[in-house]
């Protein structure tokens, strides 16, 4: 079977410090990620977030956090995009299956 490859898009994430909140945010998925809450509904819209942006720009997601400050929101935020990014790679072929079943509708 031939492997088609997505074209890639670099979505930027940054981690926000207010008072006693810390979460990751990406602006164009409109998502927020707790970076001081163990609630996990916030990391399940983000991959639900993450389906509808491939599906509807056709292409795959790549995070990049914007800076690095090395205290623990920041290192948490760093496992979290590599987390993310490996989860999209090893999700590209299921991906490619979508789309290719959406352009035939």
């Amino acid at each position: 079977m031939e492997l088609t490859k997505i074209e890639e898009t670099e979505l930027a994430l940054k981690v926000i410090e207010k008072e006693d909140l810390a979460y990751l945010k990406v602006e164009e998925l409109d998502a927020n990620i707790a970076l001081n809450d163990s609630n996990v509904e916030d990391i399940e819209r983000l991959f639900n977030s993450i389906f509808d942006y491939v599906i509807g720009h056709e292409k795959l997601p790549v995070f990049k956090l914007e800076s690095y400050g090395g205290n623990l929101y920041h290192v948490l935020a760093n496992d979290l995009v590599e987390f993310l990014n490996t989860e999209i790679r090893a999700s590209e072929q299921e991906f490619t299956e979508i789309l290719k079943y959406k352009g035939k509708s």
